[in-house]
């Protein structure tokens, strides 16, 4: 009981300092602060319009960038269609010169696009003549 009336007591002042308690005043009051655009909101404001703008032309330029369905003739033969881009040495290539090359450089990042799916060539696999998978081992 003795802890219970201490208890009681002890909530009760806290009540009453909470009372007490005044808000220490800004140089800005808040509200006007939230209300009024600063340097940092105007310029996050244009910076997101500006985005907005440009959102469609970003949006077509990643795709191009990352769509193996505008390549043309291998950048090595030039004979046979490309299939495989590598992003390490900007190039594109036919399943053929890609298997040549790339055979002995296994840290370059290539893809290629199978069944409209962009596939990440690990170091072991090319594609052959007819663009179809193969593993080497």
């Amino acid at each position: 009981m003795l802890v219970d009336s201490t208890l009681i007591a002890i909530l009760e002042e806290l009540e009453h300092v909470d009372s007490c308690i005044v808000p220490i005043g800004n140089s800005r009051n808040r509200l006007s602060y939230q209300e009024k655009e600063t340097d940092w909101k105007s310029r996050q404001r244009k910076k997101e319009e500006e985005f907005i703008q440009q959102r469609g032309h970003l949006q077509s330029k990643l795709i191009e960038f990352s769509s193996l369905g505008n390549m043309n003739l291998c950048m090595v033969c030039k004979k046979k269609d490309s299939k495989v881009r590598c992003r390490t040495c900007r190039t594109t290539l036919c399943g053929i010169c890609d298997y040549q090359i790339h055979v002995r450089l296994i840290t370059h990042n290539r893809v290629c696009e199978l069944n409209n799916i962009l596939y990440v060539l690990s170091p072991c696999e090319s594609l052959d003549e007819n663009g179809l998978l193969m593993t080497s081992g």
